[in-house]
């Protein structure tokens, strides 16, 4: 196998093609470099905090993936990249594996590998997501930032409301269940096909809205509103986008046993769908109607008598949200499997440190 000009070592990934239902193009593969993935631990030895002097590359060795770095603890030898770029494809009818290339001795990758906000890490993320969120702090407390280009940045409502805690994916947002929300900008279009995906973790005994849409921003009191994904008391999460009839799909099952669930809500020109932790819970019929959609927010939305809802008046998330993403397309079932996967750290297999036996230093 090639090897990557001017990096002495090297650490083979492999995703297992059981995990994935379709060849996917352009899909976002997270990387965890942790204690017990293989060598991964070694990349901090060599590294260091010089985290830009790696690249990723598909299985020939050579071509490079564009890289966003999520985290990099030094400390505790802890770190999550995302790669992905236009042209790779993950396969579903055979492994595919991936190389991280890493040498102290390179100059900085930059023009491929990068933070939070730099023009490699928003090349990880095709051109249908409209917004990423990790959802670990911006540059100060009150943010929290989009890592497409498109800048869709969220707001919270105040400084360390929520705070940010460890989540699934490194950093997530904790609400308090009083008064927290992030409010993001709706700036993406009202594309009659969307997906909205995202973590969560909750105990709480409350009705929770975990995402909700409407035509104002807290705690303005909206004319036209939906949460979009709730938890009822009961622990029943159930799903519902605006279609001029409102209408839900519901689990049978408690979400609210403290721990971590994936939940995503699809809906195109048809139909509506709800998947939990690569379950598919249901769909109903109905177009979308997003004329309105004006204000988005994670953490709250509205909940009106007329819906079964407890009291007319925002409904606050008790517990912990990460890794919220929204595109303008209907995501399939078989990316929604390899995104659940991937995200739980499941879908890779990490290899051992290798070193290029060909490798002569520059001085």
């Amino acid at each position: 196998m090639a090897w990557l000009s001017g990096y002495n070592k090297r650490i083979k990934v492999t995703a297992d093609h059981t995990k994935v239902g379709s060849n996917l193009s352009w899909f976002p593969l997270t990387i965890f470099l942790k204690s017990g993935d293989g060598d991964t631990t070694k990349i901090f030895d060599e590294l260091g905090s010089n985290n830009l002097k790696m690249a990723i590359t598909k299985s020939d060795g050579t071509t490079q993936l564009y890289v966003e770095i999520e985290q990099w603890d030094t400390t505790n030898k802890v770190g999550v990249l995302h790669c992905g770029r236009d042209g790779d494809t993950l396969s579903s009818s055979a492994d595919t594996d991936y190389y991280i290339y890493y040498d102290s001795s390179h100059a900085d990758n930059t023009d491929y590998v990068g933070v939070k906000n730099s023009t490699p890490a928003q090349s990880v993320w095709d051109d249908n997501f409209k917004a990423i969120y990790h959802m670990s702090d911006g540059a100060d407390t009150s943010h929290i930032y989009d890592s497409t280009s498109n800048n869709n940045d969220g707001t919270k409502k105040g400084a360390n409301e929520p705070i940010e805690a460890d989540g699934k994916v490194a950093k997530a947002q904790d609400f308090d269940g009083t008064d927290d929300w992030v409010d993001i900008p709706y700036n993406f279009g009202k594309p009659n096909t969307i997906t909205i995906e995202l973590w969560f973790k909750t105990s709480a005994a409350s009705w929770d809205i975990i995402f909700g849409q409407a035509d104002a921003k807290p705690p303005s009191r909206p004319a036209a509103y939906v949460p979009v994904l709730t938890i009822k008391d009961t622990g029943v999460l159930r799903a519902e986008l605006w279609n001029g009839a409102r209408g839900e799909i519901s689990t049978t099952f408690s979400v609210k046993d403290g721990n971590w669930h994936h939940a995503v809500i699809v809906g195109n020109t048809n139909t509506q769908s709800l998947y939990v932790d690569n379950q598919s819970i249901g769909s109903r019929s109905g177009t979308i109607d997003q004329s309105w959609w004006t204000y988005s927010s994670i953490g709250t939305g509205f909940g009106g008598t007329s819906r079964d809802f407890p009291s007319d008046a925002w409904h606050y998330f008790n517990g912990l949200i990460d890794e919220v993403r929204i595109s303008n397309v209907a995501r399939s079932a078989d990316w929604i499997k390899a995104t659940y996967y991937s995200l739980n750290n499941s879908l890779l297999t990490y290899g051992a440190e290798e070193t290029n036996a060909n490798f002569f230093p520059f001085f």
